[in-house]
């Protein structure tokens, strides 16, 4: 069970239970999203490291 679902180690923040979380996310991802779409019309590239 716990190799499926790493959070149950404590692994990823345990934040969803909180009730502004989603519009956090929400936000974040809307931001996320104007930064790509201006990049692609303005035919720069991105780059992404994810750690």
């Amino acid at each position: 069970m716990r190799r499926k679902f790493p959070h149950a180690l404590g692994i990823y923040p345990q934040i969803w239970d909180q009730a502004d979380s989603f519009d956090d996310l929400y936000n974040n991802f809307t931001a996320l999203q104007q930064i790509f779409a201006s990049a692609a019309q303005n035919d720069q590239a991105i780059i992404t490291f994810i750690n």
